[in-house]
């Protein structure tokens, strides 16, 4: 998956491993790898502005139902069993043009909302 907030950033998830690689002169560098106990189904990247910096985050769904983020190098899982199956979308939104929310949807067949905290604020079950 391609970085938007940097466009010579590429992540790869995939069974118990995250890869981020940088373009450099049409290489491929890693610069992060992470092995951890989770196989991610999903990933969406999130940003921050420090100064006139932007940092990017990848925010991760796992096939055992856990979010979780990709920071600095580390993975954390922020928040177990959101759904009671696999997350398999995640997608970041902007609401009435400045709150932004991260939206996910499982195998279980609800779609939740939340907030950048990882704050479940409503939550539809698509299936009825």
């Amino acid at each position: 998956m391609f970085n938007p907030y940097n466009r010579r950033e590429v992540s790869i998830i995939g069974t118990k491993v995250i890869k981020v690689y940088k373009y450099a002169t049409a290489q491929l560098i890693l610069t992060d790898d992470c092995e951890v106990d989770q196989d991610f189904c999903c990933a969406v990247y999130t940003s921050s502005v420090f100064g006139d910096r932007v940092e990017s985050d990848l925010i991760t769904g796992s096939s055992s139902g856990d979010m979780g983020i990709f920071i600095c190098g580390k993975f954390i899982v922020s928040k177990e069993k959101v759904h009671s199956g696999a997350v398999l979308c995640l997608r970041l939104a902007e609401l009435f043009g400045y709150k932004r929310v991260l939206i996910s949807g499982g195998a279980d067949g609800v779609v939740k909302i939340w907030d950048i905290k990882f704050n479940e604020l409503s939550r539809k079950d698509i299936r009825s």
